[in-house]
């Protein structure tokens, strides 16, 4: 195009002079000709130069454009992301918010194709909205991005801001730095870059871990650790390093900024000073390649504690001085003192070998004395032993005894054929189901049918024997066919039969009612039973130490971790109820 119009201006420029010189040469003498040749010979002169600006501009402009792709290229091709971003002037902005998406305080200039890359953005979506930086910020790092902007519009100070964005649904850490120049119409330009600074906050955080990771360890083995300048003298160190001398940090760091570059001399035993600066010089000259000393240090409490020390030159000056020393303190007091008892024992020898003996002779008497223990430990496991089997004969024979007995005095009472039949087949099935409980004890093993089918079905089923007889109605609710583990459903089943065994003993009682409620929501098992018998007093049933199927069921109570309150009074029956967790217990629940 402007070729085009280059060949245009040429072609106007040669007809008009053209037509000068074909005027000039039939000019006569009318000045009016004569000043409109003159002035169109001006105007082509001020042509010629116009086209040679146009030509040098349009050379410029070239040159212009070459550069600008080539600074472009540069910024786009940085691992940085640079922008421009233009704020409005006070005056325009009354009214708005750096918090309001809707109407900013701004408008983005400028955006590298790094800065959009890390912002997962286009720069139409900055153009469109430039609000949506803001949009993307962690919502918890939002608040400190929009005030640093309005502290920065408001100073005029370098804005500087580092937080979490959200891109493409992961979490970038970025640093944004800008600086700001203002304009004559006082609206502000702020020039910055934009940093993907993810890599480096992981490495932190990691490289924290490890810090924290390497601090556990040297403090759960109590040791110290120090970087030393050898030249100015000054010490840093970790909280073991003052705690092993009963300082804080502080107290250390106050107490050797007094004391200057021989400071550690001053809380050194004289004794052990010279040794000490032999052993340095010794590693400074590079004779020993590690500094490894035994001293003593005085406590804040006043007393001196054994210190180890090891450490090496890790950095030297450049004409060969020790520059930075690193190593280690490790309280060695304890094993110091077990050293010189040590050599106290072996200069008394005489006394060390009585005390020898001594020691045998405790050891021997502390040998028959756990012996004796353990007959005793033994005797009482059997003892144990032995009353578990009890109260498992007790409770596991006793209601099944109590039913056979309850079949013969029906038998006894009836004369039907056929009543005596089915008496028979059910005491036929006690005595069976007594006979595999005796074999079940004698093995130590739980009881299978009841392994089997659950503490409501096994209960349902022995109170249906017993309703037969007539002798007594036995009433059992539950809310629940659940199974309530094997370790519950036994010890529960053991005292429910015990407790209708005891009714059918000595309570003479006609109804017997019991409930189960099974409250899965807290894992709560609520359990009543209840009868209208004589009833009895708990008080005299202690004094006189009957009651053993009582006390085996308080014991069974306990060993569920349950509560039982047991209430009876002469002629008005006996209720018990019993609350227990069946929180899961792998020990308890096996089989």
């Amino acid at each position: 195009m402007k070729n085009s119009q280059h060949s245009v201006s040429t072609n106007l420029y040669e007809r008009t002079k053209d037509f000068i010189q074909k005027k000039s040469s039939d000019i006569s003498a009318n000045s009016s000709d004569s000043q409109a040749i003159s002035l169109l010979q001006e105007l082509l002169a001020h042509q010629s130069k116009l086209e040679d600006r146009i030509s040098k501009l349009t050379l410029h402009e070239s040159q212009f454009l070459q550069e600008r792709e080539f600074y472009r290229d540069i910024f786009n091709n940085q691992p940085a992301g640079l922008y421009r971003i233009r704020a409005f002037s006070p005056k325009k902005r009354e009214g708005k918010s750096w918090g309001d998406s809707s109407n900013p305080p701004y408008h983005m200039e400028y955006a590298s194709d790094r800065f959009c890359e890390i912002l997962g953005l286009s720069r139409n979506d900055l153009t469109n909205n430039p609000y949506i930086i803001v949009e993307k910020v962690y919502p918890a790092d939002k608040k400190s991005f929009i005030d640093s902007n309005v502290k920065a519009n408001r100073d005029i100070v370098p804005f500087k801001w580092e937080g979490r964005i959200f891109v493409n649904k992961k979490t970038v850490w970025i640093r944004l730095e800008s600086l700001p120049r203002i304009l004559a119409n006082k609206e502000i330009l702020w020039t910055g870059i934009l940093y993907d600074v993810t890599s480096q906050k992981k490495a932190e955080e990691e490289l924290s871990k490890t810090r924290l990771q390497l601090e556990d360890v040297l403090e759960g083995a109590n040791v110290g650790t120090l970087e030393w300048n050898v030249q100015t003298g000054k010490i840093k160190f970790n909280r073991i390093w003052a705690k092993n001398l009963g300082y804080t940090n502080t107290e250390i760091k106050i107490g050797l900024a007094l004391l200057g570059s021989k400071g550690w001399r001053a809380i050194t035993h004289p004794d052990d000073v010279p040794y000490a600066d032999e052993m340095l010089k010794r590693h400074f000259s590079g004779e020993l390649p590690y500094h490894k000393v035994e001293v003593r240090m005085r406590h804040k409490k006043g007393h001196w504690v054994w210190i180890r020390q090891e450490g090496r030159v890790k950095t030297w000056t450049a004409d060969g001085k020790p520059l930075l020393m690193y190593g280690i303190h490790m309280d060695i007091t304890s094993r110091k003192q077990m050293e010189e008892q040590l050599l106290l024992d072996i200069e008394e020898k005489k006394r060390a070998q009585q005390a020898l003996v001594d020691l045998n002779n405790q050891l021997e008497a502390r040998i028959a004395e756990r012996t004796s223990e353990m007959l005793n430990i033994t005797t009482d496991v059997e003892e144990r032993e032995r009353n578990r089997f009890s109260r498992e004969l007790h409770d596991g024979m006793g209601p099944l005894l109590s039913t056979i007995k309850l079949y013969f005095q029906w038998l006894a009472d009836t004369e039907d054929g056929e009543k005596k039949k089915i008496i028979i087949e059910k005491g036929n099935h006690s005595i069976e189901m007594a006979i595999q409980t005796a074999r079940e004890l004698a093995r130590g093993l739980s009881s299978q049918f009841l392994s089997e089918v659950g503490y409501v079905h096994a209960l349902n089923e022995f109170a249906q024997q017993i309703n037969l007889t007539k002798k007594i109605h036995i009433s059992f609710v539950a809310n629940t066919n659940d199974r309530l583990g094997n370790f519950h459903e036994l010890m529960l089943y053991r005292i429910t039969t015990e407790l209708i065994k005891n009714t059918l003993t000595y309570a003479k009682a006609s109804k017997v009612e019991i409930i189960l409620n099974y409250n899965k929501t807290n894992n709560l098992v609520s359990f009543y039973y209840s009868d209208n018998g004589i009833g009895f007093n708990p008080l005299t049933i202690r004094k006189e130490r009957k009651g053993l199927g009582l006390m085996n069921i308080q014991q069974r109570v306990q060993l569920m971790k349950g509560e039982i309150n047991i209430n009876s009074n002469q002629g008005k029956g006996m209720k018990v109820s019993i609350l227990f967790s069946i929180e899961e217990d792998p020990a308890l629940n096996a089989s």
